[in-house]
């Protein structure tokens, strides 16, 4: 009886939902982070409920215009989520409801309960999933997690009914569908995963749930299409600014095809070994974290080669002798290829956040391969394998805890990221750490020479530590890219700045140059210093 009630479904549930709750009450806590601010106050207005919800069917992802990217976003289910409030707790909650449907979709399966279990469980505590499950930006891939499981699984079910049951599976596939493609883009999967699951489970009576699911996704992209106004952009921003952190957020996107999957499969590589041995973190992988391909093949070239060779490889392998094991490949391949820019390109190289839905497959990988060993060493395994990730997990949070934390860590992580030294600079700056922010800014335009943010980050800082000369070249080399409001205070404030060094240097001729310069510029120089360039009055004679 007793050993009855714990293999009991409902058991397992809840060990896999409790250990996901868990491990992600940390940042119960926390406040908004990173891109948090970005996506909030874009949205505040629909998430005060100064406009009706039905206006997130209407804008853009970031509540307007992203320049900077050559392919905008459109995910108004996660933007109408946001209007729940309670931000935190509804990651963890949606977290935990995917922990649980990945066990579901594998029972639907036939997979042995054990071996959903303890899949449920390395996907619930599995350390890849704090970028999606901490941070409130993270929701777009929570939710198309979570309506990609639903859909499958709801098309596993319903290719074993018939009748009215069976147009009731097909309609709620169809419709978590729609919403996963409504919650961010790679839920357009969802036909492949579902494909895959019924070859898995050998009942291929599915072709209408799937039909039903490209029509929903046929659906949604002509929402998308008619808000954005266009199906799919290749070119460069116009802008050379925004070109350039265009560049730096994936330096391969506006790169040759061959440059671009080389590049690809190097990611590929690198992403495998973080679900294996989720050990260095980061929060940012942008220019030059991971370098781009050359054109000269090196090891790690070859390397990633033989990895994606071998896993084609290990997918034929298992068409026919492993169903279980092949699913999981193609669900791993069918999630990450819409980001991996292998079939186009991105706005980004890499983000552990777009390893959340193909963690579903890894993870029911991993479970079988403990499977296949002796049942003692495999329990043993099992346990000390949750403890530890689960562990890993939990320090992971307390780098999402706040800025401060989350860029010193990127910038230890990612050492050749710029966005990351700048990022960390920028926190550093508020924190009034002038002469390290100053530093975390050189290291950012090292590797970017170009990075605006970094730039004029690092004049103000030169400002601050009477060093505007410096302040003052480097302002003066960012204008060359194009003038805007901000830059042009920056200059003027960089030329008064100047004039003073120059007047207690005793160069009255260049203080007057540049405070003229600052006043062209609508700075408001003090009467007090303009009278200190005036040549001096000659004094009357004294009476005889």
């Amino acid at each position: 009886m007793v050993r009855g009630a714990i293999s009991s479904p409902a058991i397992h549930v809840a060990l896999i939902v409790a250990a996901a709750l868990a491990v992600s009450s940390p940042a119960l806590r926390h406040g908004l982070v990173f891109d948090d601010h970005l996506l909030i106050d874009g949205n505040a207005d629909l998430i005060r409920g100064d406009v009706p919800l039905s206006a997130a069917l209407t804008r853009r992802y970031w509540g307007g215009a992203n320049e900077a990217a050559a392919n905008e976003l459109y995910r108004p289910a996660t933007i109408l989520s946001l209007a729940a409030g309670a931000m935190h707790p509804v990651n963890s909650a949606l977290h935990a409801s995917n922990a649980a449907l990945t066990f579901f979709l594998f029972r639907a399966l036939d997979v042995a309960p054990p071996i959903s279990l303890l899949a449920g469980l390395i996907f619930a505590v599995h350390p890849i999933a704090t970028e999606a499950v901490v941070p409130i930006s993270g929701r777009s891939d929570l939710l198309a997690t979570f309506f990609v499981l639903g859909s499958t699984l709801l098309a596993a079910s319903g290719s074993r009914a018939s009748g009215w049951r069976r147009a009731a599976f097909v309609v709620g596939a169809a419709a978590a569908a729609f919403l996963g493609a409504l919650s961010k883009e790679c839920a357009f999967v969802v036909p492949v995963v579902t494909l895959a699951a019924m070859l898995a489970s050998k009942r291929p009576r599915g072709a209408s749930i799937v039909v039903a699911q490209c029509a929903a996704l046929a659906a949604a992209l002509a929402l998308r299409v008619g808000v954005l106004g266009y199906f799919f952009r290749s070119g460069a921003p116009a802008d050379p600014r925004d070109a350039y952190l265009a560049f730096v957020n994936n330096p391969v996107q506006f790169a040759s095809t061959g440059v671009r999957v080389m590049t690809a499969l190097r990611v590929v590589l690198r992403a495998a070994g973080l679900l294996v041995f989720p050990l260095h973190l980061s929060a940012d992988y942008s220019f030059d974290q991971i370098p781009a391909f050359s054109g000269a093949v090196t090891i790690v070239d070859v390397a990633a080669l033989a990895f994606a060779a071998s896993f084609v490889a290990a997918g034929l392998f298992f068409a026919r002798r492993a169903p279980n094991a092949a699913f999981s490949l193609a669900w791993v391949a069918a999630a990450c290829l819409p980001a991996s820019n292998l079939l186009f390109p991105t706005g980004t190289i890499f983000g552990e956040r777009l390893l959340y839905m193909p963690l579903v497959g890894f993870a029911l990988l991993a479970a079988l391969t403990i499977g296949r060993l002796p049942r003692p060493p495999a329990a043993v395994l099992a346990v000390v394998l949750v403890i530890l990730l689960g562990a890993r997990f939990v320090a992971r949070t307390a780098d999402w805890s706040s800025d401060d934390a989350l860029f010193e860590s990127a910038a230890r992580a990612s050492p050749r990221s710029s966005k990351a030294h700048s990022n960390h600079g920028f926190t550093l700056q508020a924190q009034g750490r002038i002469a390290e922010a100053a530093d975390e800014y050189r290291r950012a335009l090292e590797i970017a020479p170009d990075l605006t943010g970094a730039r004029i980050s690092l004049a103000r800082c030169l400002v601050r530590l009477a060093r505007p000369g410096e302040a003052l070249a480097l302002l003066e080399a960012e204008r060359k890219m194009g003038d805007f409001p901000q830059l042009t205070a920056d200059l003027a404030g960089a030329h008064y700045a100047v004039a003073v060094d120059s007047l207690n240097r005793g160069d009255r001729a260049a203080a007057k140059e540049h405070a003229e310069a600052a006043r062209r510029a609508g700075y408001e120089v003090p009467p007090d210093f303009l009278e200190k360039l005036s040549p001096a009055e000659p004094r009357p004679a004294a009476p005889r």
